[in-house]
């Protein structure tokens, strides 16, 4: 009698792609006759009927992982990342994803995918049970060699903290797929493939913040600070945000970490204009950037950013602060570009000291990123105009580089949906940074939160300027 082995020395073995806490997900490969067969499971503790979700929604980041079988060729492995989105009052779902075939054996886990064979996106709609923990539906898969078929699971864990189910497609030609499809909650992408405005329930999106304070009683009073940990929490319903910083294990100092909400209650309409909503409540006050064709400095599908204005009391002195604050649908880092590049012009929103003046002034123009997927560099020139907030006289600071690398943390990542850059340039202070992300269906839009030190030209530590703020832009 044949018992399966996991690993690939035997002509009936099994491998499992996913171990999780409360799934296993893998494979069963049959080679031992001219008829081979491959298999897809996953099994584990699912979510009881009773204790599956009939309200609101979630996101699961899910791997894709099997194999395709094709008369008179060597089984070849199929892997790919990708979402699923639940709305669990309607029971509707759909998933999305980039997938590669290679020319290794399926469940070879070091080897994975072998040479590249194929590469696509997949796409699939299904429905969760009304009335019972149950997943069915239909994918696509778009490469080369075009699939269909069928997809069949079950939430897992006490709380639905987890996906797991497995596809079955074919193609015309009459090669098949087994797979499986896995995953735990997530990040949103609804955002990212239909828009800010699409949106109609309560959604966390992804961002980042740059603030500029001033400590009453330090030299220098004014101060930037840089954050790539924000999610602000957006309710399309009522109109309101929460903005919070999500970093931890930081000492702030002086800096007041970003945690504000901007209630519906708050909402100024009189106030408002075509490009940003205002919000004033007791203690803050604070404009939306709208997204929409409507917008007359620029208009964006997928990113927004919010200007936060407040003091507070820290150790005693007292801290003004300006918060820049990007956010909106990030794009999937499976659908980042690998290759090529792409341009992007863009609006500059920010506020500061002004060194040659030695008061505080606003800062508007305009940027213009350059990406390149393939080396993954990216360069962000802003151009900048400075207006005075005493006199609001307007003066011409000049263009601004930052500068580095977009690239993951790790070889072969490619590049990712965030990265940082650095200023560079005559009188540009070191610690001038950019911190930034992307939005939007195949990285469609960028949003960049900085910090700008500039030097004094002569020396004096007085006439150096201080600034930060937001960049907000699209390809061209």
């Amino acid at each position: 009698m044949w018992q399966p082995r996991r690993g690939i020395d035997t002509p009936l073995s099994y491998e499992f792609y996913a171990s999780t806490d409360f799934l296993r997900a893998g494979v069963l490969i049959d080679r031992r006759s001219s008829l081979g067969q491959i298999d897809a499971f996953v099994y584990g503790f699912p979510t009881t009927n009773a204790a599956t979700p009939r309200t609101g929604s979630a996101s699961f980041n899910v791997a894709l992982n099997g194999g395709i079988a094709t008369n008179g060729s060597p089984f070849r492995s199929v892997n790919g990342q990708g979402s699923l989105n639940l709305n669990f009052q309607s029971g509707a779902i759909t998933t999305l994803g980039a997938y590669t075939v290679g020319n290794a054996l399926p469940g070879i886990a070091s080897n994975l995918p072998g040479t590249q064979t194929d590469t696509g996106n997949w796409t699939g709609t299904g429905t969760l049970s009304a009335s019972a923990n149950s997943i069915t539906g239909n994918i696509s898969f778009d490469g080369t060699t075009d699939y269909s078929g069928t997809l069949n699971g079950r939430l897992y864990g006490p709380a639905a903290e987890q996906v797991g189910a497995v596809v079955q497609a074919s193609s015309s030609g009459g090669a098949v797929m087994a797979a499986t499809l896995t995953g735990a909650r997530g990040t949103d992408t609804g955002a990212s493939q239909s828009g800010l405005a699409a949106l109609t329930t309560t959604t966390v999106l992804s961002g980042d913040s740059a603030q500029y304070y001033v400590v009453n009683g330090l030299s220098p009073a004014e101060q930037t600070l840089n954050d790539s940990n924000v999610e602000v929490t957006y309710n399309p319903t009522d109109k309101s945000y929460i903005l919070r910083s999500t970093t931890t294990g930081v000492n702030f100092g002086n800096a007041k970490q970003l945690d504000q909400t901007l209630a519906a209650a708050d909402l100024r309409t009189a106030e408002s204009s075509a490009t940003f909503d205002v919000y004033r409540g007791a203690d803050y006050t604070a404009r939306v950037f709208k997204p929409g064709a409507a917008n007359p400095a620029i208009a964006l599908t997928y990113t927004s950013f919010a200007e936060v204005v407040r003091t507070d009391t820290i150790d005693g002195r007292q801290v003004a602060t300006r918060y820049y604050v990007p956010f909106g649908g990030i794009t999937p880092d499976f659908q980042i570009p690998r290759t090529g590049s792409a341009s992007y012009s863009g609006v500059v929103y920010g506020y500061g000291r002004n060194g040659a003046t030695q008061r505080e002034a606003s800062l508007s123009g305009t940027s213009a990123f350059t990406a390149d997927f393939g080396a993954g560099t990216g360069n962000v020139v802003l151009s900048l105009t400075a207006t005075d907030a005493t006199n609001s006289a307007v003066s011409n600071l000049g263009n601004f580089t930052y500068s580095g690398s977009i690239a993951g943390n790790c070889p072969g990542c490619g590049v990712g949906n965030t990265f940082s850059l650095r200023g560079t340039g005559l009188n540009v202070g070191s610690n001038s940074t950019l911190v930034g992300s992307f939005f939007g269906l195949n990285a469609a839009e960028w949003a960049g939160a900085f910090s700008l030190l500039l030097d004094s030209p002569s020396g004096q530590a007085t006439a150096g300027s201080t600034y930060s703020g937001v960049t907000v832009g699209k390809k061209n």
